[in-house]
């Protein structure tokens, strides 16, 4: 897993996501699954080489600063080479600022760290619906992001990752064409369906004096974990 960092005004001091244990919590932003037949979605770091060339990414906002402790997303395979997830090696997560400007964490997790259920579902494609979960932990302020989900191929030219529909479509960007990962509104008349379904679990955080002591702990436990 590699992790990167970059500072925003909208953030706080530090975000830190890692795989850790899963604690309940409540959500604290969610963008509710309806529908499996959703949008070809990469990771950022594929640059434009699979077959689809395209990348996801879904609005959501924040009202005060929170911690995350989990993260659950909806996708499938377009099921074209009858591999399904067999062709997925991991998931490239990212969150960016709200004019995606700057990457605020990126974070490669690989298919077998992540829990899979069927939900039951198909796509247009034949291909079935999985609600994947993990536990991550980190440290948000108030303000806009956007947060991108995206999978690693292991042929890229093989079954490609769909992320399912969400019910907010006026905020679903994505990223294609020739240079790759350059951002814009979903456009119209594509045969996709706008509008990643994710939810990110966690907490409010008690106060700003709070805030900074949390991501001071985070940067904290990175330095000596560094050191040793």
């Amino acid at each position: 897993m590699r992790i990167n960092q970059a500072s925003t005004a909208a953030a706080v001091a530090a975000i830190v996501l890692s795989v850790g244990s899963n604690a309940h919590a409540a959500f604290v932003a969610s963008n509710a699954v309806v529908s499996p037949d959703g949008s070809y979605s990469d990771a950022y770091s594929s640059n434009g080489s699979y077959t689809y060339a395209s990348t996801g990414a879904q609005g959501f906002s924040l009202e005060e600063s929170v911690t995350i402790s989990s993260l659950r997303f909806w996708g499938s395979s377009n099921q074209f080479n009858g591999l399904g997830l067999g062709n997925i090696a991991g998931f490239e997560i990212v969150i960016w600022n709200a004019d995606f400007t700057a990457a605020i964490s990126t974070t490669l997790i690989p298919t077998a760290a992540i829990t899979s259920s069927a939900t039951g579902s198909m796509n247009r494609f034949g291909g079935a619906e999985f609600l994947f979960e993990l536990a991550i932990g980190g440290i948000l302020g108030a303000g806009n992001y956007n947060i991108n989900i995206g999978a690693q191929l292991i042929d890229s030219e093989g079954d490609q990752f769909v992320w399912s529909q969400g019910a907010d479509t006026a905020t679903y960007f994505i990223a294609d064409g020739t240079p790759f990962g350059a951002w814009r509104p979903f456009p119209n008349g594509i045969e996709e369906s706008p509008g990643g379904a994710f939810e990110l679990q966690g907490g409010a955080i008690p106060g700003p004096g709070a805030t900074v002591l949390l991501a001071l702990a985070s940067l904290m436990g990175i330095t000596s974990r560094r050191r040793r």
